[in-house]
């Protein structure tokens, strides 16, 4: 999550934004257990993430039946379309930097 953070920032004026959508919080019927959120939170703060996170609620509840691994990292155009492939499991600043840059020669 850290170094999302650093991305997010580096990536700013390029058109970049990175939202964290902490799916680890549902019920398996879909509801918000609030153990796991306030544990979200604590994470959240405790890295001292500077981007954005939000509830998996509404159309984003669909999108995270469809999730089997955590982390799952879904690229998006400015449309809400999603872009190349689906990415599980972590990776370095520097991979994510590469992703990221092949992306944007794309869009």
């Amino acid at each position: 999550m850290p170094d999302l953070g650093k991305l997010a920032s580096e990536y700013s004026d390029k058109s970049v934004q990175i939202i964290g959508i902490p799916i680890d919080i549902l019920t398996q019927n879909g509801t918000v257990d609030a153990g796991q959120l306030e544990n979200a939170k604590k994470i959240v703060a405790s890295t001292g993430v500077p981007y954005t996170q939000i509830q998996p609620v509404g159309e984003l509840l669909k999108l995270s039946n469809q999730i089997q691994v955590v982390p799952t990292t879904i690229f998006v155009d400015e449309n809400g379309n999603q872009v190349g492939n689906t990415f599980t499991g972590a990776r370095s600043k520097e991979q994510w930097a590469a992703i990221i840059d092949g992306f944007l020669k794309e869009v």
